[in-house]
């Protein structure tokens, strides 16, 4: 007997009339929290570094003789604090959005739903799938989750481009979420079938696809 698929009420201010939900889903927190490290690594990084050459300058006999040194220290360490401190504040800013982020697959398009100030949907119609593909992290691993990605561009009415351009590149794909695999398998069937029945003319359209079954047979 198939499951049925909860459909958060946070998908009705989008959700068609008729329109069917086949899959829906939110990301693992730790893995999610996880996609924030890189920038937070890269910033201690390069932190550790300033203060290792720092404490190594002022270990120089001449660095108290230079009346420069101090001020040169602070032009360069500001900018480290400043990018440590981004770092830091990306992470607080998964973490509120944790909390919007929902996934869903439809009968129709794949909608995706985050925000930190506010709700943001942004959907892609299944002629914009151009391929898909499935990376799994290492924290990723430990759930048994992965993040799905290959979505084109997604659709934001009412924002101008440069807007859409940039939301759209950080929301154009499944973060973490469980049974990667399974969902990728129905993306890509959902895709085929729908494409599919998108090739009829209005007066061929069946009431009804059944989904797409026939098989490639090369003549010999």
């Amino acid at each position: 007997m198939t499951q049925p698929i909860y459909v958060p009420p946070q998908f009705d201010a989008v959700r068609d009339a008729n329109e069917a939900f086949l899959w829906s889903g939110k990301p693992e927190l730790l893995p999610y929290l996880a996609t924030g490290l890189p920038l937070l690594f890269a910033a201690a990084v390069m932190v550790g570094i300033f203060i290792f050459f720092t404490i190594l300058f002022r270990s120089a006999p001449a660095a108290d003789a230079n009346p420069s040194a101090g001020l040169f220290i602070f032009a360069i360490a500001s900018p480290l604090v400043i990018i440590f401190g981004i770092s830091l504040l990306n992470l607080v800013r998964l973490l509120v959005a944790y909390q919007q982020t929902w996934y869903a697959v439809t009968n129709k398009r794949v909608i995706l739903r985050t925000g930190f100030w506010g709700a943001e949907f942004s959907t892609v119609d299944f002629d914009n799938i151009p391929e898909l593909q499935v990376t799994v992290s290492f924290f990723e691993s430990l759930v048994g989750a992965g993040t799905i990605s290959g979505f084109a561009a997604a659709e934001m009415p009412g924002r101008d481009s440069a807007l859409q351009a940039a939301f759209a590149a950080g929301n154009n794909r499944f973060i973490a979420i469980r049974d990667p695999y399974t969902v990728y398998r129905l993306l890509k069937e959902t895709t085929v079938d729908v494409k599919t029945d998108w090739q009829y003319p209005n007066a061929l359209r069946p009431d009804e696809n059944p989904g797409y079954r026939t098989r490639y047979s090369p003549r010999r």
